[in-house]
């Protein structure tokens, strides 16, 4: 018996010796606070992108912890006040592939898991991906999915009904979620906006399962290439906001044997987790799914002191009955007609010759910094946006 496990002993210790051991390569969490701040790790770039800043007072900054078995761990703090209606930043991380028209691809499978807290935030978590009708030509469609709005935060439309809420063209389920579909155009490109009915901060499922549907349901273009995939977080207004991704992947698949082009790197990075020292941890987490966004009825929103998306977050603004003059200060959308019987919010005069309806956040779409701003590197041709004086870059 004391042979037999002396020898077994002896097996394991040389089992051991032989087995590889995993490759981390470990370094420090990087942090950058600059307008158009980049950090690249393995094949992933992450921007900090504060490419509206000029219409707001604050700040923020982008923290890259690293590389962990393929998964991508960053963060984002910042503070934003003034002109509610405006996006300030999109902190986002895009994936390094190959141009590929969508009737290449035969899957993008990703997983993203992520959290936020702050006070008063209005904002929205998102995939953003553009294609164009060429590997090289100008973007041509913007395709959005949410995975949360938060506050008054409201995606981009065509049509908004006679209470100023965006019209949703279809209701599809789409990778096992409920969503509400928009349409719209942001100037340059038409944008379609997947909303989720209920946040979620934790996805796990195939992205390309959202073109499959345009295609098949939406008419879209199978031929268009898919130029640009981003994931990240566009900031509105709010307080002592921290946005942090504990894991993020994502896996372009392409042609008939499925091979893959995936974006995380195979090496292991393994560092402490960092965060910038400009915005403090405030209130309780934007955690797991939260309530379906509120209905057309809902009061402007109020504060976040507790946590935010566990609650009933505004998907597409907030509706005012008729006849009923609204709250001032309720942040509005460009490009479409004041409901009739509506009086507008003080404070909130909409540029010459454009009226907005109440109660929307500026729609997004498209992340472009202020004119005779440097063009980042890499990043794909400019646009103009209606109703602003904003160039845009898109990534």
């Amino acid at each position: 018996m004391k042979a037999t496990t002396a020898l077994l002993s002896d097996s394991l210790l040389a089992l051991a010796a032989t087995a590889p051991t995993p490759t981390q390569n470990k370094r420090s969490a990087t942090s950058d606070c600059a307008q158009y701040g980049e950090t690249t790790v393995g094949s992933y770039t992450i921007y900090n992108d504060l490419w509206g800043q000029d219409n707001g007072s604050g700040s923020q900054c982008v923290t890259v912890t690293g590389l962990n078995d393929s998964s991508l761990q960053w963060s984002t703090t910042w503070s934003w006040s003034n002109n509610p209606n405006d996006v300030k930043s999109y902190s986002n991380a895009v994936a390094s592939f190959d141009s590929t028209a969508l009737s290449g691809i035969t899957s993008m499978q990703s997983t993203w898991d992520w959290s936020y807290t702050g006070d008063d935030l209005v904002a929205d978590v998102a995939y953003d991906m553009f294609t164009s009708s060429t590997a090289s030509a100008t973007e041509e469609f913007e395709i959005m999915v949410w995975l949360a709005a938060l506050g008054s935060a409201g995606p981009i439309s065509a049509t908004y009904s006679a209470s100023g809420d965006a019209e949703s063209i279809a209701t599809p389920t789409v990778a096992g979620y409920s969503w509400s579909l928009y349409k719209g155009s942001n100037g340059a490109q038409t944008v379609y906006s997947f909303v989720p009915s209920q946040n979620v901060s934790s996805f796990s499922g195939d992205v390309y399962d959202f073109f499959t549907y345009l295609i098949d349901s939406q008419s879209f273009d199978s031929s268009q290439f898919l130029v640009s995939v981003g994931a990240g977080t566009e900031a509105f207004t709010g307080q002592s906001a921290e946005f942090t991704v504990s894991g993020y992947s994502i896996d372009i698949a392409t042609g008939s044997s499925g091979t893959s082009s995936e974006a995380a790197s195979s090496a292991s990075n393994s560092a402490a987790v960092s965060t910038s020292s400009v915005v403090a941890s405030s209130s309780a987490a934007v955690a797991a799914s939260s309530a379906a966004p509120t209905s057309a009825s809902s009061a402007a929103p109020s504060s976040t002191d507790a946590a935010v998306g566990t609650g009933s977050p505004a998907s597409s603004g907030i509706a005012q009955p008729a006849g009923v003059a609204l709250t001032s200060g309720v942040a509005q959308a460009s490009g479409v007609t004041q409901p009739s019987g509506v009086a507008g919010p003080s404070g909130t005069a909409p540029p010459s010759g454009v009226a907005r309806p109440s109660g929307f956040a500026q729609p997004s779409g498209g992340h472009h910094p202020p004119p005779g701003a440097a063009k980042p590197t890499g990043f794909p041709s400019a646009g103009k946006k209606p109703g602003c004086d904003v160039e845009y870059v898109y990534i």
